[in-house]
């Protein structure tokens, strides 16, 4: 609980730093990876305190804060591709392993305004099952090594069609493809040699290679590659009729 507030932060919750990072030791156990997403999932019954007011938290010639929608990816599957992070791109291996439904973007609207905006159109979206079909790159566009989706695709398309509207809306630099980055701005030999070291592990990965998106988290880009949970934007209408 967060001293005169009486509300729980998610970031607390998940026992992640203020980057929505965690230590090493605690980002690779499974049972405590999926107790964390479960603890999300009742978070979001809990209204976090986030800043308010349109302007006055935004400094006059400051850049717009920077968010993105996400769903950490669970258990092995998380674990998987956090390792293939850790070792081939580092310096965005930071964050948990997650699945990027709405890429960043800037935005003048205050958090609690785009977490209620959010929450109003997730609404009446029931929670999906996504498999991951196998590894990809969409080089010579750009040089992203990542996992392709097979069911729940269009899922995901037309969750990013429907929240990519109004005070939410941004002009992405590449059509949306619903993907799991795992390596990004590699060159050309890099991305060939990292496709091929992805192809070969995931070829030996036995754990589950599909999750149930029940719930998304907001968060906002703080420094460097590093990005903080703001609040959990759970699909389904059962969370508006459970609040208060």
């Amino acid at each position: 609980m967060s001293g005169s507030h009486g509300t729980l932060f998610v970031p607390w919750v998940f026992g992640w730093n203020e980057y929505g990072t965690c230590p090493r030791h605690k980002r690779h156990a499974v049972a405590t990876r999926k107790s964390r997403l479960r603890l999300l999932a009742r978070a979001a019954l809990i209204k976090p305190p986030l800043p308010r007011g349109r302007g006055s938290d935004i400094l006059e010639g400051m850049p717009e804060p920077t968010y993105a929608v996400i769903a950490y990816l669970p258990g092995r599957l998380g674990q998987f591709v956090d390792e293939q992070r850790d070792r081939l791109n580092p310096e965005y291996a930071s964050a948990l392993a997650h699945l990027t439904v709405l890429p960043p973007r800037p935005l003048i609207f205050p958090p609690d305004e785009l977490v209620e905006s959010l929450r109003q159109r997730c609404a009446h979206r029931e929670p999906f099952d996504v498999e991951i079909e196998g590894v990809n790159t969409f080089w010579p566009a750009n040089g992203v090594i990542y996992l392709s989706i097979s069911k729940g695709f269009e899922d995901i398309l037309a969750l990013h069609r429907e929240l990519n509207v109004a005070d939410l809306r941004h002009s992405e630099p590449y059509p949306f493809v619903p993907h799991i980055t795992i390596a990004q701005d590699l060159e050309d030999e890099a991305t060939q040699a990292a496709l091929a070291a992805v192809s070969s592990a995931w070829a030996g990965y036995d754990g589950e290679k599909s999750f149930r998106l029940e719930t998304m988290c907001l968060v906002q880009q703080t420094e460097g590659h590093r990005w903080l949970n703001l609040a959990p934007i759970p699909l389904s209408s059962f969370f508006y009729a459970a609040r208060p």
